[in-house]
């Protein structure tokens, strides 16, 4: 895992050093959705090794109840974002198809807006007697 998180962190070095101010708009549309298409995939893969570490109890003993409650207090997340992430993952390791990528694309471990999601509940109209 160290060499992988040492990549990921050089590449993440080199997208810092680019001077964005002299992109065109193309190589800023190019550079914006090539770099969202690796955010997804490594928020797929982060959930991926949320199951596995509290699958391994790396929360056992630390005081937190789940690994979510320990990923929040040792990194820089919420736990609400923690919990999304955790969820994500033991959707993506109980499916059957979890192996291979999504062929609808990439897998969202944030909510959509909060307008996608309300169920509207319409009241009659009761009549006046």
């Amino acid at each position: 895992m160290g060499p992988a998180l040492q990549l990921l962190q050089q590449g993440l070095q080199a997208v810092r050093a680019v001077d964005t101010t002299t992109l065109t708009a193309t190589e800023l549309g190019s550079g914006l959705l090539g770099l969202q298409k690796i955010i997804d995939g490594l928020n797929v893969e982060h959930a991926k090794l949320m199951t596995e570490a509290d699958k391994a109890g790396v929360h056992a003993g630390s005081g937190h109840r789940n690994i979510a409650s320990w990923l929040a207090a040792n990194g820089n997340t919420s736990y609400v974002r923690a919990k999304k992430q955790h969820q994500l993952g033991d959707a993506r390791t109980s499916h059957p198809n979890s192996k291979t990528p999504s062929a609808t694309g990439p897998c969202h471990p944030t909510p959509r807006p909060s307008c996608c999601r309300r169920w509207v509940r319409i009241i009659p109209a009761t009549s006046a007697n």
